[in-house]
């Protein structure tokens, strides 16, 4: 594992949250073998496992918008229809552009003085105050009194 600059790090055993996205991965695998109504035959769970990590291996990850194959190999996954692909990447590029990236449009920024409305989550109400210091992004110090 080293030599593909793997470094091993023990955690402790019986304790899965250290170890959180093994036990993803195998849940993952666990419950698409379920699905499949795999038997017992050794044989049968061995094409299984492998149609499902082909599976898992060529659908891109939200957080990574890439597929695990793409991140480890550097290439697109090898597919016998190149064009099917192309045009399969061609109609999710034009999904991807067609939804909104957010429905509530982009961050509001105030100024030193300016009255604003905030919630306070004790008391569940909505009360104005007063901008008076622009701590950083998106950050401010409101005077509630006056």
């Amino acid at each position: 594992m080293a030599k593909w600059g793997v470094k091993h790090i023990l955690t402790p055993p019986y304790h899965p949250a250290s170890n959180g996205l093994a036990e993803k991965a195998v849940g993952i695998v666990k419950d698409k073998l379920k699905k499949m109504d795999c038997s017992g035959n050794p044989l049968d769970l061995h094409i299984m496992v492998q149609t499902v990590l082909r599976y898992y291996r060529a659908t891109p990850h939200t957080s990574t918008d890439q597929t695990p194959y793409e991140l480890i190999g550097n290439a697109p996954i090898p597919v016998m229809f190149p064009q099917l692909v192309s045009t399969q990447k061609t109609l999710m590029e034009t999904r991807r552009h067609s939804i909104p990236k957010n429905k509530f449009g982009s961050a509001r920024s105030f100024s030193v003085g300016d009255i604003v409305l905030v919630y306070d989550p004790v008391s569940k109400l909505n009360a104005y105050g007063l901008v008076t210091v622009e701590k950083g992004n998106n950050s401010y110090t409101i005077d509630m009194d006056g």
